[in-house]
């Protein structure tokens, strides 16, 4: 008796974590983008409903989604298993890709003995050293899930290499496939075509990224005080939301800075601001995976300063796309954005050549033939 295959309903199914303006959600939004260019259907599922910043994004590009709404506990992990187990029962996707890590080793399991085959995780921090128990826990997870896990993709090089070293993984369980930015939408404006364009008046300055202690907003807070110090007319827009945001406000209160620093929390409409924008500052820490937004604004063309961190060298060609200076310092992020003002030309070659490498490497349709290879959708 012959047997048939039973039809998938969905490509793809993606997990998320929940709709915050950040890294995955942004990139799984992209990577959607693209697989309906090749009729590749997929559907999202998010954990929690807590944050909703992308779901007008979502909802607008028609964009089939569904929420576990998880709670608290031990429970939530067989919640997971099972719900994974289900939903790919009713909708027999040919490939499951996971964007939290940890939890998607239960994704994996649930979706395994469903019948699905290529199943992958998406790994956009650095892996964290075993020196406390939270890390022990993460580590157990990322192992339990080895032996029902296709892949775990990461999003640099930097990143793949600590996922190696820490979860003790063979080379050959990890690639890495760099996140994207929307090259449709940021794109060079004709304010910045002009790379050497004189700053005679004020000099906007702009950071996109979670309000959060991964990222370092603070340094650069202290960095415009400092460049008020030495009557540089300066101001700052803060782009994006999250936990830290009371912390800095009153570090920004502190220091008497309110006219020069904005808060303009999660907005939809990042390209236009980033075209009214002389500087882009990506204040962050060690603990950055790629830093989406500063793929936008080397493919909007803008002068960038970043800290000297993995990811952050990585993504810059080790200073040749944007300046690099020493993370946590406050006087070297000021002396750098100096620098940016005052050698126009030395500026202007890191602009172009930013630009070059944001659209060789960053596109979202290069992003998405490497997922589409990875999860097998090609065949």
């Amino acid at each position: 008796m012959i047997k048939f295959k039973k039809k998938s309903k969905i490509d793809l199914i993606i997990f998320l974590d929940d709709f915050t303006a950040e890294g995955c959600p942004i990139l799984a939004l992209n990577l959607i983008d693209e697989l309906k260019k090749k009729k590749l259907s997929s559907l999202v599922i998010r954990f929690h409903n807590k944050n909703n910043e992308l779901l007008d994004q979502f909802n607008s590009r028609g964009i089939a989604t569904k929420s576990m709404d998880l709670k608290k506990g031990l429970r939530r992990y067989l919640t997971i298993l099972f719900y994974s187990y289900k939903i790919c029962l009713k909708y027999n996707p040919r490939s499951i890709i996971s964007f939290p890590l940890g939890w998607h080793s239960f994704i994996a399991i649930g979706s395994k003995f469903a019948g699905v085959k290529t199943i992958c995780a998406h790994a956009g921090n650095p892996a964290p050293k075993l020196n406390n128990i939270n890390a022990l826990k993460f580590f157990l997870l990322i192992n339990l899930g080895r032996l029902f896990t296709t892949k775990i993709i990461c999003c640099s090089e930097y990143i793949r290499r600590t996922v190696i070293k820490r979860f003790f993984l063979f080379k050959e369980e990890t690639t890495f496939i760099y996140n994207s930015f929307d090259d449709e939408k940021f794109k060079i404006h004709k304010k910045n075509k002009n790379l050497g364009s004189q700053i005679d008046k004020e000099i906007l300055i702009g950071m996109v990224g979670r309000l959060e202690i991964h990222k370092d907003q603070k340094t650069l807070i202290k960095a415009i005080n400092i460049l008020k110090k030495k009557k540089y007319k300066t101001k700052l827009l803060l782009i994006g939301d999250g936990t830290e945001k009371l912390h800095l406000k009153k570090l920004v209160n502190k220091l008497e800075i309110n006219k020069e620093v904005l808060f303009l929390g999660a907005k939809d409409d990042v390209s236009l601001i980033l075209d009214e924008l002389d500087i882009f500052a990506f204040s962050t820490t060690q603990d950055e995976g790629f830093g989406i937004a500063l793929a936008e604004a080397m493919g909007k063309g803008i002068p960038i300063i970043a800290s000297d961190v993995d990811a952050c060298r990585e993504i810059l060609l080790n200073g040749e796309c944007g300046l690099l200076v020493k993370p946590l310092s406050s006087k070297e992020m000021a002396c750098g954005i100096e620098r940016i003002l005052k050698y126009k030309e030395e500026t202007t070659l890191r602009k172009e050549k930013a630009y070059i490498h944001a659209i060789k490497n960053f596109t979202k349709s290069q992003m998405a033939n490497n997922y589409i290879s990875q999860l097998k959708l090609n065949n």
